[in-house]
């Protein structure tokens, strides 16, 4: 039975049975109705979704929307766009757990995002932004980056504003 005082918190049964299989949830909240579990990389996301939700291999089956930190910060920009008026305090909370959070080398983590992110070719005609840094440019622009990283924007939005980091 789910407790519905603390689904999608940071006290929430199924965050409890995420990490006693040994994950490390970075952050929880709720989306359309379905608690959101949010995890350092999307490898990590996928890994914990299959054996939970896709394909159970423990007691427990837990629904929900899994991310990595990348994506999910794109999703709730869009989310709050489309289901909260673009209003942050119209949006669910999110219970950020620090003591998950990747802090020693994760700067080179997300450069590396940002790298596999100016590789992305959209091939399927979406409507996602393909970037023509060259990689020269981008690393010549890594204190940019590197305060975009302490403020946590997302690897797309570092580089989407970029140009204007350039071209001011």
């Amino acid at each position: 039975m789910i407790n519905h005082r603390t689904y999608g918190t940071n006290k929430s049964e199924s965050l409890t049975i995420l990490r006693n299989a040994g994950f490390k949830p970075i952050a929880v909240t709720h989306m359309m109705c379905e608690e959101t579990f949010v995890f350092n990389t999307e490898e990590e996301a996928t890994r914990a979704h299959d054996e939970f939700e896709h394909h159970p291999k423990h007691k427990h089956i837990i629904q929900g929307w899994w991310y990595g930190r990348e994506y999910f910060n794109e999703t709730i920009v869009e989310y709050r766009t489309k289901f909260c008026d673009d209003k942050i305090e119209n949006s669910p909370d999110i219970y950020w757990l620090e003591e998950n959070i990747i802090t020693k080398d994760s700067f080179e983590l997300y450069f590396e995002s940002i790298i596999e992110r100016l590789k992305f070719k959209n091939e399927e005609g979406g409507m996602d932004i393909e970037f023509t840094y060259s990689e020269e440019e981008v690393n010549n622009n890594k204190e940019y980056f590197k305060d975009c990283w302490i403020c946590r924007m997302s690897p797309y939005k570092a580089l989407t504003f970029l140009c204007e980091h350039i071209n001011p």
